[in-house]
């Protein structure tokens, strides 16, 4: 590998993060525009969880918040839970 190849491989990462974070932010607009219970908790799982992926487990962290004054299903509301606490325990290790 030359550090062309590595450089290029980078620039794919940045490129990949932004377009999990856009994609995180789109499904947690969806979620807040639903009016329906479990495609709204489905949603705010998703973008948790997209967040959790880009890296960013203080925005997962934030988006379960939110979720979780919705009412999620208890199924989706376990799976949240088990996100944030992961969320956390990273967020700990940082601090």
């Amino acid at each position: 590998m030359s550090i062309a190849d590595h450089d290029r491989a980078m620039e794919l990462v940045d490129q990949a993060n932004t377009m999990l974070r856009e994609a995180s932010d789109l499904e947690l607009q969806a979620a807040r525009a639903s009016t329906h219970r479990l495609t709204k908790a489905v949603l705010y799982r998703s973008a948790a969880s997209i967040s959790y992926t880009a890296h960013r487990p203080g925005t997962a962290t934030d988006i379960i918040t939110e979720a979780m004054t919705h009412d999620p299903p208890p199924a989706i509301a376990d799976e949240l839970n088990e996100l944030k606490k992961v969320c956390e325990e990273i967020i700990a290790e940082k601090a």
